[in-house]
């Protein structure tokens, strides 16, 4: 399947990034590709220069082989992403895939602050690669927990998501909310619904936004969109456990918990015995990157999950007692589940951070479930589609 990288040559945003950088691992040296484009803020000596410190000689290397890689300096929060109007027609004249992974996680930053960095400039980068006359793929890189606003439905303490675009509001048109967040921050749809953050709804504008950019130019089958959960150290390549400082949410909330001189952590919940009931997900960075690079190969188009889901996801109690054991503090943190909102003054000052310890999701992953049945032996061995243990 993976024949189908040959003679492509792909644009990567959200380098030296934690997932660009397994992304363009596995592009370099899974997949035979013509070239990988990088964009990259302070171009080839900054890229060289984080990749130094947390990448072993003989990778380093490769990644950095002009050969193969050719790095841009550039930004994706400028017009044209700072490029010269030559450069922009040379990768629009060579490239076959764009693979937009840049990004700001900050789950903490308002609606406002998020605007430039996720819509718009995701949409400036969608708009580009409709340019591209040899465009085969736009891979947006969007979260799980773009879709955090849903409840559980049934009888089950799951929230069931399925791998499709969610409207929270059908009756406006995604051009006017986009019109309405640029000019206030905000937006009537964002504040109706319990978004878990800014940074979830800023996600979930930015998939209708993209979907509808597609459809107006009849491109939707040139359009993936990859929906990672809480990304954390891969669990086979570059090496097992890489991973960049505060690239790991999983790891900073455990840190935290350890480190916290607070006498309870009061968590927000709404599931009916939460010590067992209460999961996160979270995926390993590898997983992620083979997912995105497998489907694209595949030719998938629409909505993709790369998590972990039932089979891999974990207990937030157990996070909770891996954290104690690491803590150096000489009281225990008593763990108190509550079930007061997500903005309550009430909760753990990391609960108010992550809102969703106290609930659990069950992100769908079939579409990926099927197509690994479509694989060889040897195609499931060399590739890292599915999380193989807990990661922290």
């Amino acid at each position: 399947m993976l024949e189908y990288y040959k003679k492509k040559s792909i644009f990567v945003t959200g380098a030296p990034g934690f997932l660009g950088t397994v992304i363009i691992y596995r592009l370099v040296t899974l997949c035979e590709v013509q070239h990988v484009y990088v964009l990259c803020r302070g171009g080839p000596a900054r890229l060289r220069s984080s990749w130094t410190q947390w990448l072993p000689e003989p990778i380093l290397k490769t990644l950095c082989d002009p050969s193969r890689v050719t790095v841009f300096d550039g930004d994706i929060l400028l017009p044209d992403m700072g490029q010269t109007k030559d450069t922009l027609d040379m990768v629009r004249t060579h490239v076959h895939v764009i693979i937009h992974a840049a990004s700001s996680i900050n789950l903490a930053k308002p609606l406002a602050g998020l605007f430039d960095v996720i819509i718009r400039a995701s949409d400036m980068i969608g708009g580009f690669s409709l340019s591209c006359p040899k465009l085969d793929r736009f891979v947006y890189v969007s979260t799980a927990y773009a879709n955090g606003h849903l409840g559980p439905s049934g009888n089950t303490s799951d929230i069931e998501v399925d791998e499709r675009i969610y409207d929270p509001e059908s009756s406006v048109s995604v051009i006017e909310e986009l019109a309405e967040v640029e000019q206030c921050g905000t937006s009537k749809v964002y504040e109706a619904h319990d978004f878990p953050w800014p940074y979830a709804y800023a996600k979930n504008l930015t998939e209708r936004l993209l979907v509808r950019r597609f459809q107006d130019h009849r491109a939707t089958n040139k359009l993936l969109i990859v929906r990672p959960s809480i990304v954390g150290p891969s669990q086979s390549v570059p090496y097992p456990g890489f991973c960049l400082p505060l690239s790991a949410p999983l790891l900073m909330f455990a840190a935290g918990m350890a480190l916290s001189t607070s006498r309870d952590m009061r968590i927000r919940t709404n599931v009916a015995d939460p010590d067992s009931q209460a999961t996160l997900d979270g995926v390993p960075a590898d997983v992620v990157a083979d997912r995105l690079i497998t489907h694209v190969a595949a030719g998938t188009t629409g909505c993709v999950h790369a998590v972990s889901s039932e089979r891999a996801r974990y207990k937030t109690r157990d996070v909770w007692q891996q954290a104690m054991q690491f803590r150096p503090i000489p009281w225990d943190l008593k763990l108190v589940w509550d079930p007061s909102d997500w903005g309550s003054p009430n909760q753990h000052y990391l609960s108010r951070r992550y809102n969703l310890l106290g609930v659990s999701y069950a992100f769908s992953e079939r579409r990926t479930v099927t197509l690994s049945n479509t694989l060889s032996p040897e195609e499931r061995k060399e590739l890292q589609l599915f999380s193989r243990v807990k990661v922290w």
